[in-house]
């Protein structure tokens, strides 16, 4: 920086003096604008980052806009020594009916239906749509012959004061942050599933979102809960959050330590529209004694 140089008005009608400005004050406050460090920004809040993202998720469930997707789930259950009892492949499309799900199967083991499945598929969907009534999940699982069973997992348990939440790592996406988070489950505190289940959530930080989360129980050795794992991943669709894979391992059969995998992937969404088609019909005349009244 230039040094300030004063000088008097009468020197200078005889002496030529070199004159040296001073920087100009919007330069001055740049440069010490500049050299000031940038504010700290306040730690990163765990439990508030997972709060926002689960909030967005029971958002994007209670949205009215509907959705058509495809849902590919396959289900396969191995005895205790490892061999298959049961494999099973079905695609659904999923659609509505009034405000009613529907579960409409197109394909079998991964094959397209054969003429005469297709005849009793649209039989189905008569009915359903004479009756206005669903053909959701668990009327499909009876169709197939399947148990349903309620999840033992809740993500919004991680919440609760059974759970301590800590960041693992972070990493930078694009213009974006992911968060590992770490939600352990507190010794010997109330819960209602019957695992200790531990989550790891990945959790973007810009626009707060649960990109997707595991579930596991490391270290427990019951036979219900032992191995037991969930993975759980999120897709946006018009900016909600929604389902694109879901992958269960669990034990119902426990003692007995048979194992059942269920594998869900969700691919083409599409918002779902229905149309009405307006017929131009014929003039009847009301003073025609043959019009019935």
């Amino acid at each position: 920086m230039y040094p300030y140089v004063a000088f008097s008005s009468a020197h200078t009608l005889c002496h030529s003096y070199p004159v040296i400005p001073t920087f100009p004050l919007a330069l001055l406050l740049l440069w010490q604008a500049q050299t000031t460090p940038p504010p700290t920004p306040p730690p990163f809040d765990a439990r508030a980052a997972v709060q926002k993202a689960l909030h967005r998720l029971d958002e994007s469930d209670n949205d009215h806009t509907r959705f058509t997707y495809i849902e590919r789930e396959h289900i396969l259950t191995l005895a205790p020594e490892g061999q298959k009892v049961y494999d099973d492949a079905r695609t659904y499309e999923i659609t509505w009916i009034d405000a009613h799900p529907y579960f409409r199967l197109i394909k079998l083991q991964d094959q397209p239906l054969t003429a005469k499945e297709e005849k009793n598929e649209q039989k189905l969907y008569d009915q359903a749509v004479a009756k206005r009534k669903d053909l959701g999940a668990e009327k499909r699982n009876q169709l197939a012959g399947l148990n349903t069973v309620e999840p033992d997992v809740d993500i919004h348990a991680v919440l609760t004061p059974a759970y301590t939440l800590t960041e693992i790592s972070q990493q930078t996406i694009g213009n974006d942050i992911e968060h590992l988070i770490e939600a352990r489950p507190v010794p010997k505190a109330a819960r209602k599933s019957k695992c200790p289940w531990r989550f790891q959530l990945w959790v973007s930080e810009k626009d707060p979102m649960l990109d997707h989360f595991v579930a596991d129980v490391p270290g427990d050795q019951t036979p219900a809960c032992q191995d037991a794992r969930n993975i759980v991943s999120y897709t946006l669709v018009d900016g909600l959050p929604k389902l694109s894979r879901l992958s269960i391992r669990f034990y119902p059969y426990a003692p007995s330590r048979a194992a059942s995998i269920a594998d869900y992937l969700f691919t083409n969404y599409r918002r779902f529209n229905t149309t009405v088609t307006m017929h131009t019909g014929a003039v009847v005349d009301d003073n025609n004694p043959e019009n019935p009244k």
